[in-house]
């Protein structure tokens, strides 16, 4: 599991590293810039690179520090010039020592670029490549003074493009300098940092990779509130399956779905969620599709007019709930405005773990009170209704809204889209894998069958949702590394399920 911090985060495990646990600060910035420069060389000899002559360029805060103290550790293997932005007298202590440190170093050439520099000729060597070590973590994206000139001419440069940290220019908030430093490589210190989960920062970030601190990371734990899953979280995060048991101990599930015209959709939710590994899948729907897996047990009940699950159902479907361990509702339910409000009526009195997907979120407001049961699974134009604001201003700022909602609903939300944000207002998990292809019909609904698996597996609430939007994820881009994009379908996502579990 990768974890991933805000700037104030960084800032507060920074403090309390050398504050509460007493290590100079000397010592970190010397680990991360040790660290980073073991990186950078795995990487040169992974992909290949003969590289002889680097460029570093360092700001005058700590992010400048680590720069100028793996232009000690580079000088040994390589040509190493230093061009220092900003003035010394700013320079934080560590930063400074490492300066003074780096000025009695003769194979290191050192520049410092001021107001009036000839910006035709900074970059007159001949570089193999480029490392940004301007700002970090700590930077606004504003970049004032002579930085956008500086950034805007190692950008044409040609010649690898290393960032530390992050991308000079890159924020938090995706206002991004149009001058943001475009790297092929990022070694973040510390950890993932939320500026990279934009949907538009992987071309400013390029691969990433992560230097630690070498302090046990025991207050990173502490701190961190952001999590990336990775493959080996799945067998962490499943229970275990015991030699001595039946299906009753993997959970009843109830899918209450369908309609005559999108009987299609209740069927990819309940296929997806006997293939992740449910007990007993139970679906409620008023029409049986014929690729319905014979392991379901389908009941057709009764239907309106228009084909949607008739209001005359709401005793039976209440009494299928408490029967059940976890709940989904919505995929291909329609927008009958009768079923609708049954739907309503049955969601408010719910208590145990419920999926709401698709149609059925139609059913709620922002105003309604759930509870930690609950998990909401929006894509961005529902979720645009559900709170009644454009999804151009949403994306300004998602993460406030997704916030904002999740707490203000006491519910767990799963915003999909690029990256998908997982959240219950307290903790989140981001996923960026995934690929275009999945952008196809039924896709969400075979999602909302992993979850409500996940759920009725007694897998934590708001892991429930990580979990089963990685393995969705995950089981999307092992198709497309076969077989390509463009014919990924939902029935081929729930094929590709037993690959990530196994």
């Amino acid at each position: 599991m990768q974890y991933v911090f805000s700037a104030k985060q960084i800032k507060e495990i920074d403090k309390i590293l050398t504050e509460e646990y007493e290590i100079p600060a000397q010592i970190l910035m010397e680990n991360a810039a040790a660290n980073a420069t073991h990186i950078i060389l795995n990487y040169f000899k992974k992909n290949n690179l003969n590289i002889s002559n680097i460029a570093i360029f360092c700001g005058v805060g700590n992010n400048g520090g680590d720069g100028l103290a793996m232009a000690r550790h580079f000088s040994a293997m390589f040509v190493v010039t230093v061009f220092i932005v900003g003035k010394i007298e700013k320079m934080s202590d560590e930063t400074k020592k490492n300066f003074d440190i780096l000025q009695k170093n003769n194979n290191v050439k050192i520049i410092h670029i001021s107001d009036d520099a000839d910006f035709d000729n900074i970059l007159s060597g001949n570089f193999d490549c480029i490392i940004d070590s301007l700002v970090g973590v700590g930077g606004t994206g504003v970049l004032r003074g002579i930085m956008p000139k500086v950034l805007a001419k190692i950008n044409s440069y040609k010649a690898l493009k290393i960032a530390i940290d992050m991308p000079t220019g890159l924020t938090e908030e995706g206002n991004n300098d149009e001058n943001t430093f475009i790297a092929d490589l990022t070694v973040s210190i510390t950890g993932y940092k939320l500026a990279f989960l934009h949907h538009n920062s992987e071309k400013y970030c390029g691969e990433i990779r992560v230097a630690k601190l070498g302090t046990g990371e025991v207050v990173e734990r502490q701190i961190c509130n952001n999590f990336i899953l990775e493959k080996e979280d799945v067998r962490k995060l499943l229970p275990k399956r015991e030699r001595k048991t039946h299906k009753f101990d993997y959970g009843r599930v109830l899918i209450i779905a369908g309609s005559d015209k999108m009987c299609g959709a209740a069927a990819l939710a309940a296929n997806s969620a006997i293939k992740m590994g449910a007990g007993i899948v139970r679906l409620l729907t008023t029409k049986a599709h014929s690729a319905i897996l014979p392991e379901v047990i389908v009941e057709e009940i009764k239907g309106t007019q228009e084909g949607t699950i008739h209001p005359d159902n709401y005793e039976y479907i209440l009494k299928c709930c408490e029967k059940s361990d976890a709940i989904a509702i919505g995929p291909g339910v329609g927008t009958n405005e009768d079923t609708i409000q049954m739907l309503r009526k049955i969601i408010l009195q719910l208590e145990g773990n419920t999926v709401i997907d698709a149609d059925a979120l139609r059913c709620l407001n922002k105003n309604d009170k759930l509870s930690q049961n609950f998990i909401l699974t929006p894509h961005m134009g529902e979720f645009s209704r559900l709170i009644n604001l454009r999804s151009e201003e949403i994306e300004k700022n998602v993460r406030n809204y997704v916030n904002t909602v999740a707490s203000e609903m006491n519910c767990n939300l799963v915003l999909k889209g690029a990256p998908t944000i997982i959240t219950n207002s307290k903790i989140y998990f981001w996923n960026k894998i995934g690929n275009p292809g999945m952008a196809t019909a039924g896709s969400g609904d075979v999602l909302t069958g992993m979850i409500v698996a996940s759920l009725a597996q007694k897998v934590n609430t708001l892991e429930a949702g990580a979990l089963a939007v990685f393995v969705h994820a995950l089981a999307g881009d092992l198709y497309a590394e076969k077989y390509g994009e463009y014919s990924l379908t939902a029935s081929n996502l729930i094929d590709y399920i037993k690959y990530v579990l196994d």
